[in-house]
């Protein structure tokens, strides 16, 4: 398992993105065809003011175009924003805006816990896209007087108005309750995990020995490796003078792409410029995911945020260019790598 909690709406969006092309470089180097050990989900759950965000769009749009089919989006879709409600600053066919991104798109009850399970499990076994799934919902249900206003958004129900919406849901008067059925159903799928885990383990094991050399490449990715010749190989390039700084970081980057198979670079449409490139390996694209260079488009703040994504699946740490007058575009992704200590390279 692996959470990211952004707290700034719609960076969880980009997050996410960044997770699954992530894995989705990761299952084209070590999966075989005897041995599939990386088929994991990504999983973001975003709100109304996380779809409205700018930078869900730009990653949102990205994800379609590269066609990440290990990406759900539950998207609660409660139609209230902290001020009032959402028609009041947004009247969209979010489903079909999505679909024209390359998604697929699905629509719930999000109080139907079986109608979710039920959705969540055929996308996961039919998947192709990225997908959307819409989770209608009632803010504050069961509340008498706060049930679908703002006024269930940014503060507590208070005590009496909490009582009476336990009364209306039927609900003991405990602090905190959480229903037996939903026990029962987490209870069951955790010993269906454990189960699953110990299976991956084994597979890994199998894998392992079957394949010595992606092991070891596996290996220094997970630790980060550093060669302990690499400072030494360094001071040897030769870099003619006169020469860009950003010229000469291109010939560095291409010694540190060849000698550290977890670093993963990109930029948002100025490689050309910024010299982000490393000129060995190839572009990501859709279908092709055997790329060390993203191309993110014009999508600082995605790009930034997707970054961010990328570092916390623990295999890769990521490089990100741009110019500087840009990075205020990205500042609030910058600023939260900063906060939580990812290990991204800007």
């Amino acid at each position: 398992g692996l959470e990211v909690t952004t707290g700034p709406l719609g960076q969880g969006v980009a997050n996410s993105v960044g997770m699954a092309l992530a894995y989705k470089l990761l299952q084209k180097k070590f999966n075989t065809d005897q041995h599939e050990i990386i088929s994991n989900k990504i999983f973001c759950l975003a709100g109304d003011g996380c779809i409205m965000e700018g930078i869900s769009s730009e990653a949102s749009q990205l994800a379609g175009h590269l066609g990440l089919d290990n990406l759900i989006l539950l998207y609660d879709a409660n139609q209230i924003c902290l001020d009032g409600p959402l028609k009041e600053t947004c009247s969209e066919d979010t489903l079909a805006r999505y679909r024209g991104y390359g998604w697929e798109v699905h629509e719930v009850d999000g109080h139907d816990l079986d109608q979710i399970d039920a959705q969540l499990q055929e996308v996961r076994d039919n998947q192709k896209k990225p997908a959307l799934v819409m989770c209608r919902t009632i803010i504050g249900k069961g509340s008498p007087h706060k049930a679908g206003t703002h006024k269930a958004h940014g503060s507590p129900l208070g005590a009496e108005e909490a009582k009476l919406t336990k009364e209306a849901l039927g609900l003991p008067e405990e602090t905190f309750f959480i229903p037996q059925a939903v026990k029962s159903y987490f209870e069951g799928r955790l010993k269906e995990r454990i189960k699953a885990y110990h299976e991956w383990q084994e597979l890994f094991e199998h894998w392992s020995h079957a394949n010595g050399e992606l092991r070891k490449e596996f290996d220094k990715m997970h630790a980060r490796h550093v060669p302990d010749d690499l400072e030494q190989q360094l001071k040897a390039l030769t870099i003619e003078e006169p020469i860009g700084g950003r010229t000469a970081s291109q010939q560095v980057l291409a010694v540190l792409g060849h000698n550290l198979p977890w670093i993963l670079g990109g930029s948002a449409d100025l490689s050309g410029s910024d010299m982000t490139m490393m000129k060995e390996f190839p572009l990501v694209a859709p279908g092709v995911f055997e790329g060390r260079n993203i191309k993110y488009g014009v999508r600082e703040f995605a790009m930034c945020a997707m970054a961010n994504g990328i570092s916390q699946t623990g295999m890769y740490t990521p490089f990100v260019g741009t110019f500087l007058v840009f990075s205020d575009y990205a500042r609030n992704a910058i600023r939260l790598a900063a906060l939580a200590k990812y290990k991204v390279i800007y």
